[in-house]
């Protein structure tokens, strides 16, 4: 079971929903986005839901993209997280997404209905090199996409950090990612 969080500035919503054609407004109603104050994205907020999150399960480690992320990822190592940059290639994404359209088209994906996810699904490209290598290609995808690729980066930790066993229950639902 993957459990997702996304943010949204509560003062952007209905802007986004235009822009978008998407109802972020009813996705924060209905508890699939938290909204936070202000116009900005709130890193503080989502530091201290992953904080609330450590708490009750048990992360092992985090990827992330350094583009824009190296002040919330320095404070989250210093609170005790192991936080590793990924760049976002083929070397870091394309066997978790295989490993993700694999489980995918073998029905054992779950990811208990989330509607912000699966329209970010519904969204992505893939870029493609010569050996058949794959990953999300945000440039590319008609909207966002970044509930995938976090998705995708969550796989790449839990595939070259944790024990075979723990990818494998990942996608049942005794692991979350």
């Amino acid at each position: 079971m993957v459990l997702c969080r996304f943010f949204i500035p509560e003062d952007n919503m209905l802007v986004r929903d235009q822009k978008d054609r998407v109802s972020y407004t009813a996705w924060a109603r209905n508890g699939y986005i938290i909204p936070t104050a202000g116009t900005q994205i709130d890193q503080e907020a989502i530091r201290r839901q992953i904080i609330d999150d450590a708490a009750s399960f048990e992360i092992q480690s985090i990827g992330f993209d350094a583009w824009n992320a190296g002040k919330i990822a320095t404070e989250l190592m210093e609170d005790g997280m192991e936080m590793v940059a990924l760049t976002q290639n083929f070397q870091n994404l394309s066997e978790p997404s295989k490993e993700l359209e694999a489980k995918i088209l073998a029905g054992g994906f779950a990811h208990g209905g989330q509607p912000v996810l699966r329209w970010m699904a519904g969204n992505v490209v893939v870029l493609r090199d010569t050996n058949d290598n794959y990953r999300p290609n945000k440039k590319r995808s008609r909207e966002r996409i970044d509930g995938i690729v976090a998705l995708v980066m969550a796989l790449n930790r839990a595939m070259y950090h944790a024990p075979e066993e723990t990818v494998r229950l990942a996608y049942e639902d005794e692991v979350y990612l």
